[in-house]
């Protein structure tokens, strides 16, 4: 009976590093990083890996203002969320399973491929064990579908506050939605003169989708 129990704990094991990445452990005793409290940091980077936007941000910098990615690191992975649907849906003998349509997404720490990075702030640490983290982003996966991404209203950085509140850290900083927030304020207004100002702002053309949206390549199944 014992050498099947080895053999299914490290098929758990197996499952979650291919699954969450390398820093999920089966069992929270059994790795010293698992019963830490472990750092959160957002991760921050220029919107795409165009000069144009890093440019920008320079001049928006004094305004604490930016086009920016957003992704939260936490036991030794970065998750984020875009408007790309997932490789292939996933399932895990603990926390079940996972959809295809989902737009959260895992990547290593600081080395998001579409986006170019610029600073990493810390959050602070959390509370929760592995175990309760993944059961949040199993859920979130469910709840932040790619199709329901919006370039103003849900988005990545608003996919990052609602990360960070279920961890209990510490609020972002305000510059990574201030022009979200100014953009929703515009289009608010605009739609006061007529729906068909409004169109191109919550991004009902698929053209100006493509141009704006980040772009994600999804990293390979492991």
């Amino acid at each position: 009976l014992k050498p099947c129990l080895v053999l299914l704990s490290g098929f758990l094991v197996a499952m979650g590093a291919a699954l969450f990445g390398p820093g999920y452990d089966a069992n929270p005793n059994a790795s010293p990083r698992a019963v830490l409290r472990p750092t959160v940091f957002l991760n921050i980077y220029d919107l795409t890996t165009r000069i144009s936007v890093q440019l920008a941000n320079r001049l928006l910098e004094p305004l604490e203002a930016g086009f920016f990615h957003c992704g939260v690191e936490v036991y030794g992975m970065e998750w984020s969320y875009c408007a790309c649907r997932q490789q292939h849906a996933e399932w895990h003998p603990v926390y079940g399973g996972s959809p295809a349509a989902s737009g959260v997404y895992k990547y290593p720490p600081r080395d998001c491929p579409d986006h170019t990075f610029r600073e990493s702030l810390e959050l602070g640490s959390t509370e929760k064990s592995q175990g309760t983290v993944f059961r949040h982003l199993r859920a979130m996966r469910h709840e932040w579908m790619a199709d329901e991404y919006h370039l103003i209203e849900r988005n990545c950085c608003h996919f990052s506050v609602e990360f960070c509140r279920r961890l209990g850290v510490g609020d972002l900083p305000k510059k990574v939605l201030r022009l979200p927030m100014l953009a929703k304020t515009l289009e608010q207004r605009l739609c006061c003169r007529g729906a068909s100002s409004c169109s191109v702002l919550r991004g009902d053309d698929a053209d100006v989708v493509v141009d704006l949206a980040p772009v994600c390549r999804l990293p390979e199944a492991t």
